[in-house]
């Protein structure tokens, strides 16, 4: 399926052509709700299918409405090649005026790292209770040295109002992030990098959750307007839950992190000194907040403040053959959940 069909159903809100019958929620509400924190806008980068725009989210990290091109069938993008990023922006019952879409990418991270920008869309009007795809204007090279596997980062600005947490996804509706890697067979070591944005010295953990999807080829060449690496991410929600069920894929649960090795944990150089004290103290506010994802820790360590530290993990398959696997990692500082990453294993 290519992408401008996808973005045409996702327009039409028609993620499943069977979707009422196959009991799916609606991906794109009609109204979306909004925070007290929120800016002046109905703007929406949504965090997961059913996200109507209420802050704080979880996860926060895994935003199927940022879309790229070209990219193979399990949605892997070439290091070194020309791509085109883009953002699906949903609106809700306000105008919204001089729309502009900021892009960025990052190294992959547990958090939002020190950031690289791409580039701007041209500006947007969008009616209310619409939405618009809003395409950046300079094209995206994936780097060699990640192996293509970056983190990808859009903020909104419109004549109504602009972030009022930048690059924090979990507390501003303006502000989208996708951090999904579908893994090559072989892959070397994966690099994350783990920052702690708070002026004072935190515990720091990273967990891992793992499921298995069997059968999840069956994803491959169809059409429902989700990419298949979508789906596996957001299994658990309506619409992709429909999905595997029209399919017979079958979800199970797997021992957390099986096929997951910590090779290396060490401080590095750096600074995570990105966030406004605005920001910091709303975070504060998320301590134990978050839902549990049933994740076991696989490290932990002590960072400074606005300490960086990196980590390399090795990923091997686990699964049976016909089975994709989804390893879902966070970090955890002081118990905020900073940000997170999704490996997914394709099936052998």
């Amino acid at each position: 399926m290519n992408d401008a069909h996808l973005v045409n159903l996702i327009q039409r809100r028609d993620f499943l052509k069977a979707g009422i019958a196959l009991g799916a929620a609606a991906a794109i509400p009609a109204s979306l709700a909004r925070t007290a924190e929120a800016s002046g806008s109905t703007l929406l980068v949504g965090a997961s299918f059913s996200d109507t725009g209420t802050r704080p989210v979880w996860p926060f990290w895994d935003s199927p409405y940022i879309l790229f091109s070209p990219h193979d069938a399990w949605d892997r993008v070439t290091a070194g090649t020309s791509v085109t990023v883009s953002v699906l922006v949903q609106n809700g019952n306000q105008p919204a005026t001089n729309v502009v879409a900021r892009f960025w990418w990052a190294n992959p991270s547990l958090g939002i790292p020190p950031v690289n920008f791409i580039g701007t869309s041209a500006p947007a009007s969008i009616p209310a209770n619409s939405n618009a795809l809003l395409v950046c204007t300079t094209p995206w090279v994936p780097v060699f040295v990640n192996g293509g596997h970056e983190c990808l980062i859009v903020e909104l600005d419109c004549k109504q109002g602009s972030p009022t947490y930048p690059f924090r996804p979990d507390l501003d509706p303006l502000v989208g992030q996708r951090n999904i890697t579908v893994l090559l067979p072989r892959l070397p070591h994966l690099p994350l990098q783990l920052a702690n944005p708070f002026l004072e010295p935190g515990q720091t953990v990273i967990t891992v959750s793992t499921r298995f999807i069997r059968d999840a080829g069956r994803l491959i060449g169809q059409d429902f307007g989700m990419r298949p690496s979508d789906i596996l991410a957001h299994i658990d929600e309506p619409a992709a839950a429909a999905v595997a069920r029209q399919l017979g894929l079958v979800v199970q649960q797997a021992d957390p992190g099986t096929g997951i090795k910590l090779v290396n944990l060490e401080a590095a150089n750096g600074s995570a000194d990105g966030l406004d004290d605005a920001t910091r103290a709303a975070l504060r506010k998320l301590a134990g907040g978050a839902p549990s994802d049933g994740g076991r820790p696989i490290a932990s360590l002590d960072l400074p403040g606005l300490g960086v530290a990196t980590a390399a993990l090795d990923i091997v398959p686990t699964a049976p053959k016909d089975a994709a696997v989804v390893h879902q990692i966070r970090q955890i500082t002081d118990g905020v959940v900073i940000g997170g990453y999704d490996a997914i294993l394709p099936p052998a």
